[in-house]
């Protein structure tokens, strides 16, 4: 903040993006992002530069970060150092919960811009906090952040300028809100021996701006950092390692919540330096820009084996089961039957569940009280098939992708929740090639939303009959051989 406004590299990023083609969405509000970046700008012209390229991949980077969660189901987003970001009205979108987390001055000056402009954001819950000293992690919950749902958070633009310990801190607190499943996308300055010259640019440069850059790690500081804070990085099964390292390169990193790892003997710490080949505004290398999206594959689902209507009933617990149970009891068992275990008893609850809620039919009672509807299913066609299945068309190809794994189409089709190639009738001989084109029914779509929720009410029963702690620890071993298994 200068004065009680916007700074100098907060009015250069906002004229740079109000030049890019931003990535589109079939909800949200463009003018209003469009509008306070002009406020901010006031009128400064942003010139064709390195950095101008550099910021366009930035933005490309979070913005297919941010519209791909929100595709895969994502309803919390939060935002470090939001500063004046206006992805929360871009991407608003229905049911979608925005959290904006900043330094009060600057999170101040925000609110009367979006007060003097009209802007709406109701949708938005912002909150000030101090990255040095205050505790975001309960601020967040205290605003409303369900740490047991998935969420995506954000920082962009933000690690070059943050002590390597406030980071560390800041990624910490982060953690300890993110439920199994959840994403960060950072930008940060990666180091690299043979561009000196222009990290000493950079650091003179955004020095005389009054922003002076605090840290710089090569990709192997980072990677621990962010490991040590309870963060994997990730990469897509589409990714070529050519792509891999693009993003890497110019700092431009996924990573999905996973067990912290413990933090190893310091041979040094970071180096407080600037960015690489970045020029000024930019805060990670600006060498090899990444041109095309980051990952965007989904998080690692359990998937059960079967697809035919539930027959049983879920666990029975009474309150003197409440406990987790204690690792002697479990010490015969091993870890397959471990994994087993839990799949069976989570999946016999959500089937469960669903089966009280949805419109079904089945063989031997025909339609159920809630009246007629598709098969009743199982959990695994929900998780291989309708969470990305909607009224958009996607490819066979494409939902392989997202579930990683095949699954029965023929039979969602006949029993009623997708048509192929338009129709619900059978007009492959075999199953459908990749480039077949699926939609959900009005039936599905119905399905969908009564499923939605049921995945996170289990869990909550679950945190409350065996403890957060254990729930949460399970979870992120779970999470963590999903990632290494793929």
């Amino acid at each position: 903040m200068e004065d009680g406004g916007p700074s100098v590299t907060a009015r250069r990023v906002a004229a740079h993006r109000l030049r890019f083609d931003r990535v589109p969405a079939a909800y949200g509000d463009p003018a209003a992002d469009e509008a306070l970046a002009a406020d901010v700008a006031a009128g400064w012209q942003a010139p064709a530069s390195r950095m101008h390229d550099y910021l366009a991949a930035r933005t490309s980077f979070f913005d297919r970060t941010v519209t791909g969660a929100l595709d895969r189901g994502v309803r919390q987003v939060v935002v470090g150092a939001a500063g004046y970001d206006g992805r929360a009205f871009r991407y608003a979108r229905p049911g979608v919960r925005w959290f904006e987390v900043d330094h009060p001055a600057t999170q101040r000056d925000k609110l009367a811009r979006l007060e003097r402009l009209g802007i709406a954001a109701s949708h938005v819950r912002f909150i000030e906090a101090d990255f040095t000293r205050d505790p975001v992690a309960g601020r967040l919950r205290a605003a409303g952040l369900d740490p047991g749902a998935l969420a995506l958070f954000l920082l962009e633009g933000i690690a070059v300028y943050l002590e390597p310990a406030v980071l560390e801190a800041v990624l910490g607190q982060f953690r300890q809100v993110a439920g199994p499943g959840s994403r960060l996308a950072i930008s940060m300055s990666l180091s690299r021996a043979h561009d000196d010259g222009a990290r000493a640019r950079f650091q003179a440069a955004v020095a005389a701006l009054g922003e002076p850059a605090r840290s710089a790690f090569d990709a192997g500081q980072a990677e621990a950092l962010l490991a040590r804070t309870g963060w994997r990085i990730m990469a897509g099964r589409e990714e070529t390692t050519a792509k891999r390292e693009r993003l890497r390169s110019a700092g431009l990193l996924t990573a999905s919540a996973a067990p912290r790892t413990p933090a190893p003997p310091r041979p040094s710490p970071p180096q407080s330096s600037p960015p690489q080949s970045s020029p000024p505004l930019s805060s990670p290398p600006l060498s090899s820009p990444p041109q095309s999206s980051p990952p965007q594959s989904s998080p690692p689902q359990s998937s059960p084996p079967q697809s035919s209507p539930p027959q049983s009933s879920p666990p029975q617990s009474s309150p003197s089961q409440s406990s987790p149970p204690q690792p002697s009891q479990q010490a015969s068992l091993s870890l397959s039957a471990l994994l087993s275990q839990a799949l069976v008893a989570f999946t016999i609850e959500f089937d469960n569940e669903a089966e009280h809620r949805l419109p079904h039919r089945t063989t031997g009672y025909g339609p159920s009280g809630h009246g007629d509807g598709a098969w009743l299913v199982s959990l695994a066609m929900w998780e291989n098939c309708m969470r990305y299945v909607t009224d958009e068309p996607i490819t066979v190809g494409e939902l392989e992708a997202l579930a990683r794994t095949g699954t029965n189409l023929d039979g969602m089709r006949r029993w009623g929740y997708i048509t192929i190639d338009g129709t619900a009738r059978k007009i492959h001989t075999s199953g459908p090639g990749p480039g077949a084109v699926l939609r959900a029914t009005a039936t599905g779509l119905r399905a969908r939303e009564i499923w939605r929720p049921l995945p996170g009410l289990v869990e909550r029963r679950w945190r409350d009959r065996f403890g957060p702690e254990a729930l949460a620890e399970g979870s992120c071993w779970l999470v963590l051989f999903g990632t290494m298994s793929h």
